[in-house]
């Protein structure tokens, strides 16, 4: 019977220390956004279509997000940084709700009729999504995040204030991989 209890109680001690070594605090995934190839202004210039995240879990509920992105075709090249906070709310079993502060700046190059431009963009935004843990690893998810940008330019007059504040949607699905 004492052999048993010991047997027992190592396998708990086992089991414990193995499940508490299952608290994945890294992601990194891709995210899918704008889903149409919509222009900002004169010159058209769209973000990024697939970005590649990473996520860091600052506390249980909290996570730093990084997103880089970009963009090639024959006339654009556009690239694509966001840093933001993601706070996470249990809704039911597996889902969360997820909301947070993001920071955004892109760089574009284009070539529009003869001429290339530069544009740069600076935003702010907020995430709203909900996410789906399919197992212990697996993470799928939705969001959108209204973003306020403001952007120069520049093409052959020199740099010039483009466009005082616009609104950029940012609609995304995205999957993550969680490890240590």
């Amino acid at each position: 019977m004492k052999n048993i209890l010991i047997l027992v109680s190592i396998l708990f001690v086992f089991t414990y220390s193995v499940s508490a070594q299952e608290n994945y605090k890294s992601q990194i995934g891709l995210k899918i956004q704008n889903f149409q190839s919509y222009g900002n202004g004169r010159y058209g210039i769209s973000q990024p279509v697939i970005t590649f995240l990473y996520k860091k879990q600052m506390s249980k509920n909290k996570y730093r997000s990084f997103d880089i992105g970009f963009m090639a075709s024959k006339n654009l090249w556009n690239s694509s940084l966001k840093i933001g906070t993601e706070n996470h709310v249990r809704l039911y079993n597996r889902f969360d709700l997820i909301h947070g502060l993001a920071f955004e700046a892109q760089y574009s190059n284009i070539t529009f009729r003869e001429s290339t431009a530069q544009s740069f963009n600076l935003g702010i935004g907020y995430l709203l999504g909900v996410e789906y843990k399919l197992n212990k690893r697996w993470t799928i998810g939705a969001s959108i995040t209204p973003t306020i940008m403001t952007n120069i330019y520049k093409d052959r007059n020199g740099w010039s204030k483009f466009s005082d504040y616009y609104i950029q949607p940012n609609l995304a699905l995205y999957a993550t991989y969680k490890f240590n």
